[in-house]
């Protein structure tokens, strides 16, 4: 297959990565981050390439192959012997992170490879999640991590910092460290430093919480010669908009749709909120998995009749593999295809495929955690979020498998909710953090 002709600002992208060891790119999500990163790694020449990513995102990968200049070996990482020459090695952070991984994780160290992509790079945000160790070594100061001694470390994400700031501080402490003197310190930061100057902080009954973020200019400025950024509005002129809106559905069991909340949190502003939810999600894993079942009948009632309108597919998200489940059951007519946290490899390549190219299959139902990234469902552009993310970018991420290069009309994106409840409110303030988060690095 011949190499992609690359988009002006593709070009861009692709030369600001080649002329870095260490950078970000951090476009938002559609704009070729994947075509970018290989073919800046084609323009220096780099053979041996370990790309990490979710596991989803390996379906990308394996297809972006196909096009590259340079002749690689494709391979998932999987324990077999990694040849010599060039090679591009795809691992998910699933695999990376996990305790009984280590003989991979010795043999990934011990493979001399040029170049680490991490894509989706805010999967590493969290100083104390497997995963992030795994790359950046136990501290993030890159000993003992996959990144160590490797020559080109390139970080790819729409939305690195998902909710604060203080989730850069393992990438620019592993990988960025020349950036304290301009941030003002002669010194590295501890998490807690770096937090205690970029974040809201406040001490509760219950710890140390963020809420926000603070001084980003000062943080900007000192990142920009690293991390590159630009919106799809921006570059892409032809692409039809993306927009977001509340759609009240009908549930059943009223019950299960009542407020899960004190009603000391009825007064509490949209980041509090979020922050609240995020904070109970164990407490409320009951009742949000109940409210999930509840809105399935009414979900499937609006994807029918917006089919039998005369759309030709409409995409879906959910949480609980139980209501992805219920929704296909519902929606059977349509020759449904589900990707959840636990389908193999090969059926998630099969599921995008089918999707895009069968006209007979006009459902994809994704688990937003699953399929919210790394993928391309242009064949539609009806996005509905039955149950959103409590991670606001998350559901930002997933609307936008419709709306990247290849979506030919607008994209609209509805947040279901049943109406006289919380989840009025949740899917409202969903909505509208959806909405907001391409600004986050702007």
């Amino acid at each position: 297959m011949s190499a992609r002709v690359l988009r002006p600002y593709q070009e861009t992208g692709r030369d600001f990565l080649a002329a870095r060891r260490r950078a970000g790119l951090l476009d938002e999500p559609g704009l070729g981050k994947t075509t970018q990163a290989l073919a800046a790694a084609d323009q220096l020449g780099l053979g041996r390439i370990l790309v990490v990513c979710p596991a989803i995102g390996r379906v990308s990968w394996i297809k972006e192959a196909e096009h590259q200049h340079m002749p690689r070996k494709v391979m998932l990482a999987d324990g077999k012997p990694i040849p010599a020459g060039p090679v591009l090695v795809i691992a998910s952070f699933d695999q990376i992170g996990l305790a009984q991984n280590k003989p991979l994780r010795d043999q990934l160290r011990k493979s001399a490879f040029d170049l680490v992509v991490v894509d989706e790079a805010h999967y590493a945000k969290s100083h104390a999640a497997n995963r992030t160790k795994a790359l950046y070594g136990k501290t993030s100061n890159l000993i003992g991590g996959l990144c160590d001694g490797v020559d080109h470390v390139w970080l790819l994400s729409g939305t690195l910092m998902p909710n604060h700031a203080g989730e850069l501080w393992t990438h620019v402490n592993a990988l960025f460290p020349e950036v304290y003197p301009d941030l003002g310190f002669n010194k590295l930061l501890t998490r807690v430093q770096w937090e205690d100057k970029f974040c809201k902080v406040r001490d509760t009954v219950y710890g140390r919480q963020i809420t926000g973020s603070r001084n980003l200019e000062v943080l900007r400025e000192a990142m920009a010669p690293h991390f590159l950024r630009r919106r799809k509005a921006d570059v892409l002129d032809d692409l039809p908009p993306l927009d977001f809106v509340d759609q009240e559905i009908e549930v059943t069991a009223p019950e299960d749709v009542a407020n899960l909340l004190p009603d000391t949190y009825q007064g509490l502003s949209d980041d509090e909120f979020l922050e609240a939810l995020a904070g109970q999600e164990a407490h409320l894993a009951t009742q949000r998995r109940a409210l999930g079942i509840a809105k399935c009948a009414g979900a499937a009632a609006w994807a029918d009749d917006l089919l039998q309108s005369g759309a030709k597919k409409v995409i879906l998200f959910a949480v609980h593999k139980t209501v992805i489940e219920r929704l296909a059951s519902y929606l059977a007519d349509f020759n449904p295809v589900c990707l959840d946290g636990g389908t193999p490899h090969p059926d998630r390549l099969a599921a995008v495929d089918r999707f895009q190219m069968d006209p007979a299959c006009r459902v994809f139902i994704g688990q937003i955690q699953a399929a919210g990234t790394a993928i391309t469902l242009t064949a539609a552009k009806d996005v509905a979020i039955v149950e959103p993310s409590w991670t606001p970018s998350d559901n930002y991420q997933a609307a936008c498998r419709a709306h990247r290069i290849g979506q030919k009309d607008g994209v609209l994106c509805r947040f279901l909710f049943a109406p006289g409840s919380l989840d009025a409110r949740i899917m409202r303030v969903c909505r509208r953090k959806a909405a907001e988060i391409a600004t986050m690095f702007e």
